[in-house]
């Protein structure tokens, strides 16, 4: 498969994945069951401390684009604003442990 974002290190789509406890929560996103695809979202956002940059980075755009509308953040993505984030849903502690997933090697 060709690399999809290389700068990352990514060389495919989260869902495609078989071996990631990520990959499977990613693929229950867009489940057709409602209340499935509605708590992986969520799961994964908390996850990312409700950030949305780091929502897309970890599971892709398409399959965030159902939450994000839901939130009402799609004005932030198509404004070029998806790293802001809405107060009064954020944790105060932005930072996360992303550097040490990338030092990690998970394979």
């Amino acid at each position: 498969s060709s690399g999809i974002n290389a700068e990352y290190g990514v060389t495919r789509r989260p869902e495609e994945e078989t071996t990631h406890i990520k990959s499977k929560v990613v693929k229950l996103m867009t489940n057709v069951n409602q209340s499935v695809n509605v708590l992986a979202s969520e799961l994964i956002f908390t996850l990312c401390k409700r950030n949305v940059n780091r929502m897309i980075k970890y599971t892709g755009y398409g399959n965030s684009a159902g939450l994000f509308n839901r939130h009402g953040l799609m004005g932030a993505v198509a404004a070029g604003r998806a790293g802001s984030n809405r107060a009064d849903e954020m944790s105060p502690d932005e930072e996360s442990d992303t550097e040490e997933y990338k030092e990690s090697d998970v394979d």
